[in-house]
């Protein structure tokens, strides 16, 4: 999306536990960016695909982040799949969205203590691993600022605040939810809070809390 480079879209490993398909990328480097310039140039282009994925739908196709993976999965397989717009840049919004929300949770705290482990298992100096952490660092703040000016500061701040001390991971239950919308509304029986949640997010075992506060405020 931002890096310009053709990349290897094929260094992936397919699984299929419990017959639901899960993806692993393989061969994979994570590198730091030890300029200041750099480091503002890479941010500057991250706030642009945010901006570029909350847009409206024709810009966002016709825009230089969905051009490039649209080129490379027609290089890389050769015309055997293809990518729709509008439903990889909804699928970048519940991304972006999880993740500011963990990141305003427990995702910050816990990243010292991923350096840690990181250090431990690989044998390297943590000082070597900072660099790394302060670009996740800058990115995620930047990710968490921008889609709270584009779309989270649409939720009232109290509500926001009760889901995040609730529900640090951002997740849901399907049978969680269900169960609370029965609870805040006792005329909406069971199978109506079910057909409710199963219209708007189908097959999902797991519902993005931010996803579901979107929805009840009509800001998504």
């Amino acid at each position: 999306l931002i890096w310009e480079n053709d990349g290897n879209l094929k260094n992936l490993m397919m699984d299929f536990p419990e017959g639901k398909l899960s993806v692993v990328g393989i061969d994979q480097a994570v590198r730091g960016i030890s300029s200041e310039t750099g480091l503002a140039k890479y941010l500057c282009s991250l706030q642009e695909l945010l901006r570029a994925v909350w847009g409206a739908d024709e810009p966002w196709l016709r825009s230089s982040f969905f051009q490039r993976i649209s080129s490379a999965i027609e290089v890389n397989f050769q015309g055997d799949f293809s990518v729709h717009a509008v439903s990889f840049k909804r699928g970048l919004q519940q991304a972006f969205r999880l993740l500011a929300w963990r990141w305003s949770c427990d995702l910050r705290s816990s990243l010292d203590e991923s350096v840690e482990k990181v250090a431990a298992v690989f044998s390297c100096k943590e000082d070597e691993l900072r660099l790394h952490q302060g670009l996740v660092e800058a990115a995620a703040t930047t990710i968490t600022e921008e889609v709270q000016k584009l779309e989270m500061n649409k939720i009232p701040k109290h509500m926001a605040d009760a889901f995040r001390k609730l529900l640090p991971r951002g997740l849901f239950g399907r049978d969680q939810l269900t169960l609370l919308l029965h609870l805040l509304d006792s005329e909406l029986e069971m199978s109506q809070a079910k057909e409710f949640l199963d219209r708007f997010f189908p097959g999902d075992e797991d519902i993005s809390c931010p996803d579901f506060l979107q929805l009840l405020f009509g800001a998504g």
